[in-house]
């Protein structure tokens, strides 16, 4: 089976160093000698009279053990007979090191020893396979080894320790997405079920930035109050940078007066830098000043252990400037805090906001000094009010000030470039930290900053493609789709796949209307063209994607300068857009081949037939079967095993048919998203009702008639039926509403007319 994914590989040492850390505490807190000696055959420098002794504990001879620890990988898939335990877990363990081994040699393995395995050994394995998928992001396999995992049976004496550690496990996963976060919680509620406790340490790993989303944090704290688990600072510290970022304004403010609480009890310097850092943290989740203003004052009237001043109301600030009212000295990360709320402050005008920044570098005598993140904070201000020739003025400048980006600053500066209508500069960007395999930056361009100090990662990508969508060059989101695993060793996401159907969706709405993109569909229908094999050739090597993507993206102006070209057509790999996009959208809800899959989906049946092809072509479709659809994803298929699909995949989905005359897929497809368990939300069930009320509904005249003749008494028609069906799944409560109805029917009308 072909894979999306090339062997990109994590950092060795550091996979070592985190797995090494599971393995100590399995060894720590179990005494199995078992661990030990996996630990001993991963090491070089162990005395060999402590080896001797580990081995004759476990009945094994000096050859033997020589034997086994030099077998590669290649020769274990082709060794018929048993496999010592310890071989089984050093191979798991220490030997998986790129995403494809992971998904491909890892699962094989893992599954066809796992029940050869002693049932108390049968949880930890699947718990470092579970930490190798999370590292790489491989969501749909990490699925099937969590679901092997809560149908295991596991040792008595060491269940809760096991649950701990696979949610351990869990969190090394550094893309943050509701997908990952919903595995988690799976097994969160396993372990509710169990009866079984979280530990501190637990807790601190699942409340990681880069891992967890506010609908995690929420959970996690109501598992606290059950079991009556006392947080310390730290958590409540996690917990309120959690849902400021995530603007739970509400709930930081509870974990703000429970960490004063936690000082006035501990009366230390530590304890009010505790406290006042943790209400900066909360002011920057603030999206408008009044709710800004009204915190800090009640947090200027909270009772202090040290004050007995009297406090006096002050009314909201007229300039945007919003800083602390509890603090005598301010410092960077005060004003920062005060210039991100203003920046999300509608209210707030763009000359206001420009100058609230440009004072940071203008005040003497203070604290208070421009940084990357102010510098982040301003330019997406102006993102958000469109303001993108001042946004690129402030890129420039923090540029020329020649500060390290990190990753939020990479992502502004691809969108302000991208939007300001020099796309090809932002891929130039995107180039300087790209990085190969093993970590080490792999460009083929020439650098702009010295020694950048990160690289791309899928929330880069997905930005620049977002702005790709913006500025209507669907053409180069379907060569980054195409190149992005060799480029940049990246792996699609769900958020990813969306994008890819909205610019598919978008790359036929500009062929219709545009010259060369009428030329390009008519001349892919030709039967009798030539096909030119050079243009067809798929780029191989790393510069010649490279080459692909900026030829597309610049060309020589008049005076020799590079400048922005522009868009001509969406044909991707010689297929029209809705046919690329309906396929990589197939490939992923079908699993690309994968036999479990196709026997869950192979009996699904449209609840409802459309009548008429399109609004406009009275013609009777040809109606579409699962059989059809599954034909799409053979052996052959590109996998996708980074993404599990989404309300959202979807509704973009749904609009892509839509729009392009396929509305009459739509109910076979909302069939296949009952199936998979897929809940979808009001614009969801919105949009299917909108575009097929124009294929499987009568005309008023015909649906008269057959009343008159009595056909119509007790027969639905095709709308209604989908109409009751969605109702039987969703429940009348989550239906759409008619505004739902009206919003939608608006918005197709308008992508129409554009």
């Amino acid at each position: 089976m072909l894979t999306v994914l090339r062997p990109f590989h994590a950092s060795a040492a550091l996979t070592r160093t985190r797995a090494s850390n599971l393995l100590n505490i399995l060894s720590k807190e179990t005494h199995a000698p078992l661990w030990a000696l996996i630990h001993a055959a991963q090491s070089t420098h162990l005395p060999l009279l402590h080896l001797t002794s580990l081995l004759q504990k476990q009945g094994l001879s000096l050859e033997e053990f020589t034997k086994w620890k030099s077998k590669t990988t290649q020769s274990l898939q082709t060794d018929t007979g048993p496999i010592p335990s310890w071989v089984v877990f050093h191979v798991v363990i220490y030997k998986v090191r790129s995403s494809a081994h992971a998904n491909g040699f890892m699962m094989d393995f893992v599954f066809t020893h796992l029940d050869s395995l002693p049932l108390n050994l049968q949880g930890p394995l699947l718990i470092f396979s579970a930490f190798h998928l999370s590292k790489f992001n491989l969501l749909q396999p990490l699925t099937r080894v969590i679901d092997t995992f809560l149908t295991t049976e596991l040792a008595q004496d060491s269940d809760a320790l096991q649950f701990n550690l696979l949610l351990q496990a869990l969190s090394v996963n550094s893309i943050r997405s509701p997908e990952s976060a919903n595995i988690a919680v799976r097994v969160l509620k396993a372990m509710e079920a169990r009866q079984l406790k979280l530990r501190s340490e637990t807790y601190h790993s699942l409340l990681r930035d880069r891992f967890v989303t506010v609908e995690l944090t929420k959970y996690l704290r109501s598992r606290m109050v059950h079991e009556g688990f006392v947080p310390d600072v730290s958590h409540l510290e996690a917990y309120l940078r959690v849902f400021a970022k995530g603007g739970a304004v509400h709930e930081a403010q509870k974990y703000v007066d429970e960490i004063r609480k936690h000082d006035l009890r501990r009366s230390s310097s530590r304890s009010s830098y505790s406290s006042s850092h943790a209400s900066t943290v909360a002011l920057s989740g603030f999206k408008d000043r009044a709710s800004a203003f009204d915190f800090l004052q009640g947090l200027v009237a909270q009772p202090n252990a040290n004050s007995n001043t009297s406090i006096t109301v002050l009314p909201l600030p007229r300039a945007p400037y919003l800083l602390p009212l509890y603090k005598k000295k301010l410092d960077t990360h005060d004003y920062t805090a005060s210039l991100a709320i203003a920046s999300r402050d509608p209210q707030i005008r763009t000359g206001h906001l420009v100058k609230m920044f440009r004072r940071m570098s203008q005040i003497r005598g203070s604290l208070i000094r421009p940084t990357i993140v102010s510098y982040t904070v301003a330019i997406r201000g102006l993102l958000y009010r469109n303001a993108i020739p001042l946004a690129e003025r402030i890129w420039r400048q923090l540029v020329k000030a020649g500060y390290p980006l990190d990753r939020p600053a990479l992502s502004v500066g691809l969108e302000t470039l991208t939007r300001a209508g020099k796309p090809h500069e932002a891929f130039e960007l995107l180039e300087k930290y790209a990085c190969d395999d093993t970590g080490d930056q792999n460009t083929t361009m020439t650098r702009f900053f010295s020694t950048p100090q990160l690289c791309v990662d899928i929330h880069a990508l997905n930005t620049f493609m977002e702005s790709l969508n913006k500025i209507n060059r669907p053409d180069i989101i379907f060569k980054l789709w195409d190149y992005m695993d060799c480029l940049y060793g990246l792996s699609p996401t769900s958020q990813t796949l969306s994008i890819l159907l909205q610019a598919a969706t978008l790359a036929s709405q500009l062929d219709k209307s545009s010259f060369h993109g009428a030329v390009a569909h008519l001349w892919l229908r030709n039967p009798f063209r030539r096909r030119n094999q050079q243009s067809l050739k798929k780029p191989e090597t790393r510069e010649e994607m490279v080459d692909a993507i900026v030829s597309n993206l610049r060309e020589r102006g008049k005076r020799g300068e590079f400048r922005s070209k522009a868009y001509e057509s969406g044909i991707w790999n010689d297929e029209l857009p809705l046919e690329g996009a309906r396929g990589v959208f197939l490939n992923v809800i079908f699993g690309a081949g994968n036999a479990t899959h196709h026997e869950q989906l192979a009996g699904i049946k449209p609840p409802a037939y459309a009548l008429r092809i399109s609004l406009d072509n009275d013609s009777p479709p040809q109606h579409t079967h699962i059989d059809s659809l599954l034909s799409y994803t053979t052996s052959s298929s590109r996998s996708y095993p980074t993404i599990i699909p989404t309300n959202n995949n979807f509704l973009q989905y749904l609009l892509l048919l839509g729009l392009n005359e396929r509305a009459a897929e739509i109910p076979i497809t909302l069939a296949c998203m009952k199936a998979l368990g897929i809940k979808p939300d009001r614009a969801t069930l919105a949009v299917g009702l909108v575009f097929f009320a124009e294929v499987g509904m009568q005309p008023p005249l015909v649906k008269a008639i057959d009343e008159w003749r009595g056909r119509g008494e007790g027969n639905k028609d095709e709308y209604s039926r989908m109409v009751e069906w969605m109702k039987e799944w969703v429940g009348e409560e989550r239906m759409p509403r008619v505004e739902n109805l009206r919003k939608w029917q608006f918005w197709v009308k308008n992508a129409r007319e554009k």
